[in-house]
């Protein structure tokens, strides 16, 4: 129960009072994680940023920068964000309040398995800017991949997302969420990202999310990709189905968890006509 509702006057002074406080605070902007019922926080103290964050979505020196306050529905709105970023994002969050609510740093920040935001963002190779302090209480931003935060949970739990950073928007990028229906928890999402050129792939990006997986990368089917040892879809299908360990819950089976995913990224090798037997 939040007992404790702090406005900063700057982000430096919101970093401050998250990293100084002793008992569980979360950042607050739009709310939507928070006054959950059955949310993954309940914190006591609770620093208000709404103010504070950015709400622009521009194109800056080669890069579309999108500021952490930007609602989804923002972000939906915007034709110059990747339409493979937005078509995930109305198929994921179906209702047009939670979109008007919910702001893009506070879905990454809470680091949820079936997030709005955080697989697409993954699949574009995107980077964030952190605001912290360091342990010679030093005000500092930082600029890390998207990677790099979700992995390294610890390491950025007084961090408060700023902007986020995605270079190259013409990457190719598939996201599906399954699930038994729009307003129904995911069973599991996936997504695929890449350059492609010449008829290959460059940089390829592959995550699984779900229950009992969490945030996965699938890096050695992505080596084995590229290395040439994944050639026909049958090989596919072998690789995915060694990596990935997803559990029975009640959104579905292990195995049927198992049979979605791997068949939903078939069907983007097919689309992209890469593997043998591909059609």
């Amino acid at each position: 129960m939040i007992e404790n509702f702090f406005s900063p006057g700057s982000i430096e002074e919101a970093v401050r009072m998250k990293s100084e406080s002793k008992e569980n605070c979360c950042y607050i902007s739009g709310g939507t994680e928070i006054n959950r019922l059955n949310g993954s926080c309940d914190p006591i103290n609770v620093v208000n940023v709404h103010s504070l964050l950015s709400k622009e979505i521009v194109r800056k020196e080669g890069k579309l920068i999108l500021g952490a306050g930007v609602s989804l529905q923002q972000i939906l709105d915007c034709e110059i964000v990747p339409k493979a970023f937005r078509e995930f994002l109305h198929s994921a969050a179906v209702s047009r309040t939670l979109r008007n609510m919910a702001s893009l740093g506070g879905n990454i920040g809470a680091k949820l398995e079936d997030s709005y935001v955080i697989l697409p963002l993954l699949a574009y190779c995107a980077h964030i800017i952190t605001a912290d302090i360091t342990e010679e209480d030093s005000f500092i931003e930082e600029k890390v991949p998207l990677r790099e935060y979700i992995e390294n949970n610890e390491s950025y739990q007084d961090s408060l997302i700023l902007e986020v950073h995605i270079t190259d928007t013409d990457r190719f990028v598939q996201c599906k969420r399954i699930a038994r229906s729009s307003q129904s928890k995911p069973a599991c999402t996936i997504a695929f990202g890449t350059e492609l050129s010449d008829s290959s792939m460059h940089d390829m990006r592959m995550y699984v999310a779900g229950a009992g997986i969490g945030i996965q990368r699938l890096e050695e089917v992505e080596k084995s990709i590229r290395d040439g040892r994944i050639a026909v879809k049958e090989q596919l299908k072998n690789s995915l189905n060694y990596e990935m360990t997803p559990v029975s819950d009640f959104t579905g089976s292990a195995e049927y968890k198992k049979y979605i995913i791997i068949q939903s990224f078939l069907d983007i090798f097919d689309r992209i006509k890469i593997l043998k037997g591909s059609h």
